[in-house]
Parts: C-alpha cells; sequence; structure tokens
C-alpha cells in the first residue's frame, strides 16, 4: 500500500492518460455528472440556468443565432441548446454521455424543440458540415492534450461555413497563478460521486508551470476494484491560444468575458473565444 500511495503522489508526466471517458460512461458515475450539470445550486458540471441564459444572451446579440446552423460540441443535457432553439438556432448537440442525451432529447421533446442530438466522441467521429458556428463550453478545450487540442480545431475549421466562427472558453493565465499544489483523502470522497457503497478517495493536485498546466488526480478505492482519475486543466493567455487556432487556420479571433461578453478582466477565471473560421 505504501508503494502505491507514494507512486500516487508523485507527479506524473503532463498527458500520461487520458481518463475524461470514463467519467461519463460509467453509469453510477454518469448519473451524478447529470446531477451536478442539473444542480442550481454548483457550478461543479455546468453552470446555473441563469449564468446559462446570460451567455446565450450575448452570444446572441454578437453573433445572431436565429436560422443559423449551430453544432454544440459535449452537449451533455442540452442545457445551452434549448435556449438556443428557442432562439430561432438550427442546433446539433454532440456528446458521447448517453445518459445526457437521454436527458436532452427527453426536454426537447418536451418543449417541442427540434434538436438534432447524437451520441458521438467528437475527438474520433465527423462533425458536421456548412456549420455557421461550432461551439465547445465549459472549458471542454482545457482537458485535451496539445495533440488532442489540434486535432479538434482542426475538425471544427473544416466543419464550418466560410466566416464561421468557433466559440469556445478556456482556463486563464490568472487562475493558474492562483493555484497550490494540494492533497487530500476521505471516505466516500466527494459525498458518494465516485462510486456505489463505500470506498476511499485520494486527490492531489500537481502543477506544470512551464506549461500552465494543473492536473487533478484521483486515486478511488472500493472493496472490489480500484481506479485512477486524471482531470488535466491546460489555461491559457490570449497569445497561447491564438497560436493553437492560427495553425490550424482560423483568422481573427476576440476575446471576451465569459459571463457578460464585455471587455476582458484580466484577473477572470476564464475567458472566452471567438475565432472566425
Amino acid at each position: 500500500m505504501y508503494s502505491q500511495l507514494n507512486a500516487f503522489f508523485e507527479r506524473p508526466e503532463p498527458y500520461s492518460a487520458y481518463t475524461t471517458p470514463s467519467l461519463w460512461t460509467d453509469p453510477h458515475r454518469a448519473g451524478e455528472m447529470l446531477k451536478h450539470h442539473l444542480s442550481d445550486q454548483s457550478d461543479a458540471a455546468s453552470r446555473r440556468p441563469a449564468t446559462i441564459a446570460g451567455i446565450v444572451d450575448w452570444l446572441d446579440r454578437q453573433i445572431g443565432l436565429a436560422g443559423k446552423t449551430i453544432t454544440d460540441l459535449g452537449c451533455g443535457p442540452g442545457l445551452y441548446d434549448n435556449i438556443i432553439a428557442q432562439r430561432g438556432g438550427r442546433v446539433t448537440g454532440l456528446d458521447f454521455s448517453e445518459n445526457s442525451l437521454n436527458y436532452a432529447r427527453a426536454q426537447a421533446r418536451k418543449s417541442g424543440l427540434d434538436i438534432d442530438y447524437r451520441q458521438v466522441d467528437y475527438l474520433k467521429d465527423d462533425l458536421p458540415d456548412d456549420q455557421d458556428v461550432v461551439m465547445l463550453i465549459y472549458c471542454d478545450l482545457c482537458p485535451l492534450s496539445p495533440d488532442q487540442r489540434q486535432l479538434l480545431i482542426e475538425k471544427v475549421r473544416k466543419s464550418l461555413k466560410p466566416g464561421g466562427v468557433f466559440v469556445f472558453d478556456v482556463l486563464s493565465a490568472a487562475r493558474f497563478a492562483r493555484l497550490s499544489p494540494t492533497e487530500g483523502f476521505a471516505r466516500r470522497h466527494m459525498d458518494g460521486f465516485w462510486a456505489k457503497g463505500d470506498y476511499f478517495g485520494f486527490e492531489a493536485r500537481f502543477l506544470y508551470p512551464d506549461l500552465m498546466l494543473a492536473l487533478e488526480r484521483y486515486l478511488i478505492v472500493t472493496p472490489d476494484a480500484e481506479y485512477q482519475i486524471y482531470n488535466w486543466l491546460q489555461h491559457f493567455d490570449e497569445a497561447s491560444i491564438a497560436r493553437e487556432l492560427t495553425s490550424a487556420g482560423f483568422g481573427p479571433l476576440s476575446v471576451r468575458d465569459v459571463f457578460t461578453g464585455a471587455d476582458l478582466d484580466p484577473k477572470a477565471d476564464a475567458f472566452m473565444v471567438m475565432a472566425q473560421g
């Protein structure tokens, strides 16, 4: 046990493991993720409903959603898509979580909205063609490795019409500067999020200052099994995200406040990017 825990608390090589899909495909964790998505008390998995409505509102003022073809990558339970569709956007939502998509489809039917939800992995599967807007919201670019990011950014550019817009938010360099390494342990860590029944959870945060990269690493030990989760969080400044976009063929970009679309507060934890294809 000492050797195992000693290895767990050693900082691994950047992007040495990719475990994000297991958060969404394991039945228990998928259910917990959906519960957190729908909570109006926490921003742990998605932003609160009023915040989401405000983001869609300023995006609508900025680019005009009515009549536009819009792909929402990692759409989850469709919290943005319902509002966009109500404003006249023609939305396709992509996600690999069957649980979240089932909820999204049910909500669309209940509201009488025509939203095309597809269970796909946007890193592996084709994206819809001829799109006016592609969205990737709640910093979903940040857990991806540089190779994964480049692959996805190139796929997005190809899916856009000429002059189409890629809209996404990322964690900021200012947020990274406020982070520090941490270690922790708890029985039924995060109140049963990780597994049914009894278990022990260990966590550690590692920082890679030269890369503006953080890792939140978890070790979960149940009576019958154990597993680890690696949550990589790449942080950006305007120059670093611009390099990744321009290398994939994107043109002008603007950086805005996530919540209002106003000029960016340099101390903000995240920022919105609007890049023209």
